[in-house]
């Protein structure tokens, strides 16, 4: 389990692996879990860190009596490509039906988030956010304004460089985290607080954590 600011969440490992799609990739911490780990008998990473559906574990929610917060296949992407359209969408249907539980979904694959989001229901309690470690990955705040939904948020985990101006129009929650396993590329503090100070003016909720936080 994992430690979220509303108490201790569950990583609903629906999905596990995942592929390199830019910056940060290369620190993520269940890449190098999976390095570890590959070669060990009925460990989810025992053929490498190559994308697995895991559909019996969809009845989890369903089983956890109290309500809860699911990180919704933390550590890979619900919306990678390898994930088949009929699995996102029995996901959500769960989500849904599951309204006393919170999840969260974190996702790189912004295109493909756009072009599912409308598919989709988005109940009260689905939480969306995108990553967003670079520049380069900007375009994915507009790609997460797309989704009709109030609950967005923006994971900028691992922080890489100075983002600059960021439209944060939609977004309910920004989250810093610095990079604090792989290669540990060290943030400077002004990144930070130029993205504070941006969060103040819209009236966004700003949160810099050290670990893993996503909303």
């Amino acid at each position: 389990m994992y430690r979220h600011l509303n108490g201790l969440a569950i990583n609903w490992k629906i999905v596990t692996g995942c592929t390199d799609i830019g910056p940060g990739c290369d620190s993520c911490p269940s890449l190098h879990i999976a390095n570890e780990k590959t070669g060990i008998p009925g460990h989810d990473f025992e053929h490498g860190f190559g994308v697995r559906l895991h559909p019996d574990r969809l009845t989890r929610p369903e089983e956890t009596e109290s309500s809860k917060t699911f990180y919704v296949a933390l550590g890979s992407d619900l919306f990678h490509d390898s994930v088949p359209d009929e699995f996102i969408f029995l996901a959500f249907e769960i989500m849904n039906e599951q309204s006393q539980h919170r999840f969260e979904i974190v996702t790189k694959r912004a295109d493909r988030l756009r072009y599912l989001a409308k598919k989709l229901t988005w109940g009260a309690n689905i939480y969306i956010g995108v990553t967003v470690a670079s520049k380069s990955c900007k375009w994915r705040i507009e790609a997460l304004r797309t989704v009709l939904t109030k609950n967005r948020f923006i994971s900028i985990c691992p922080i890489l460089e100075d983002l600059g101006t960021l439209d944060l129009n939609g977004i309910q929650v920004v989250g810093v985290v610095e990079e604090s396993w792989g290669p540990k590329r060290k943030a400077d503090s002004q990144w930070i607080k130029s993205i504070e100070r941006q969060c103040q003016d819209t009236d966004v909720i700003f949160r810099h954590e050290q670990g893993v936080v996503y909303a």
